[in-house]
């Protein structure tokens, strides 16, 4: 099935007195593909004020047209404002010396020619996409708190989304009895999910999040590589075997797909280690309390300086388990085949 492509809305902001010229502009647009909406579009009998922010609500794009005329109008920087409190993308077009004033002089506009001879070039190297979907970001705080599994989940992608669309390296260290790689990548209907999970009833909402965790971390292992500590033999003396073989079968699976040459991996007996992972040196994240609903209480800190120091003993600790030889990813695997047996055999007693 193909995707489905839905064109940008673009709310056209102007004054009556430019009629022909918004007119032209609406044609312009329609032609690069995008689908201008404007106040023509009011049904009569509408309460003005409401009808118009209903469209600028219903559009991806805010544009207001800043000429001699619009500039003397009140209602295009109301409209800009209300725009700017839905947090919508701004494109000014400015034609001519009527340059953005009051509040959108806040924002940089497009100049384009009075008989609009430029003005389709000029739009097409606007970036809408970026506009509209922009680039993932680092959230604002140096260190942040995670207090529940959902919003810890959350915070991962958006943290290791940034770090991908940086483009910079971004291996993977990883400390826990799973890791991210135990997370299936399958929607969130099928049965694996409740197998996963056992006895403890997980939200769609998480499992759709848990899903994107697991995505954004195989790309990012794919890509540069990743370092793993790991102690799966904890689970040999929990309850519901099954949901941990299930876990592990996954990360087993998972370290299949990944090139050989990019995973190293050390196993510990340590069962007080926190989940503890890194994403080259942008950011790391622990939690140390775990509950039955899941981790809680992470932390998240991208001070560079700290994030370094803490890789580095990560590394120093990951060589000290394993020495100079770190078990290759079929070693692991092997390894991990093995504990899956027994939690298999104990599931059938």
């Amino acid at each position: 099935m193909s995707e489905t492509v839905y064109p940008y809305r673009i709310f056209l902001s102007y004054s009556h007195e430019d009629y022909e010229l918004i007119c032209r502009i609406e044609a312009c647009l329609r032609e690069i593909g995008y689908q201008p909406i404007w106040d023509k579009d009011i049904h009569p009998g509408t309460v003005f004020s409401d009808a118009i922010r209903d469209l600028i609500g219903r559009s991806h794009v805010f544009m207001p047209i800043l000429t001699a005329n619009s500039q003397k109008r009140p209602w295009v920087h109301q409209e800009t404002g209300y725009a700017r409190a839905l947090n919508l993308p701004i494109v000014p077009i400015a034609f001519g010396k009527d340059l953005p004033s009051e509040m959108i002089a806040q924002l940089q506009a497009v100049s384009v020619q009075e008989d609009l001879s430029d003005f389709m070039i000029k739009i097409r190297a606007v970036n809408l996409e970026r506009l509209v979907a922009p680039i993932p970001r680092k959230p604002e705080a140096t260190v942040e708190i995670a207090e529940w599994t959902e919003s810890r989940t959350d915070l991962l992608v958006k943290y290791a989304s940034w770090v991908e669309e940086l483009g910079v390296n971004g291996f993977v260290r990883y400390q826990d009895t799973y890791t991210s790689l135990s997370l299936p990548d399958v929607d969130i209907d099928a049965q694996i999910w409740r197998e996963r999970d056992g006895s403890r009833v997980r939200s769609d909402y998480l499992h759709h999040l848990q899903r994107e965790e697991r995505q954004v971390f195989h790309r990012l292992a794919n890509k540069w590589g990743c370092r793993l500590i790991l102690n799966p033999e904890s689970v040999l003396d929990l309850p519901e075997p099954q949901k941990h073989a299930t876990r592990l079968i996954i990360l087993m699976e998972t370290l299949h797909q990944l090139p050989s040459d990019l995973v190293e991996i050390a196993f510990t007996l340590n069962t007080q280690m926190s989940n503890l992972l890194f994403v080259g040196d942008y950011f790391c994240a622990e939690s140390i309390a775990r509950r039955t609903s899941g981790l809680v209480h992470t932390v998240f800190n991208s001070h560079a300086p700290t994030v370094l120091q803490r890789a580095r003993k990560f590394d120093e600790q990951f060589h000290q388990l394993c020495g100079d030889s770190p078990l290759t990813r079929e070693q692991a695997i092997n390894r991990l085949n093995n504990i899956i047996k027994i939690l298999h055999e104990r599931t059938d007693i």
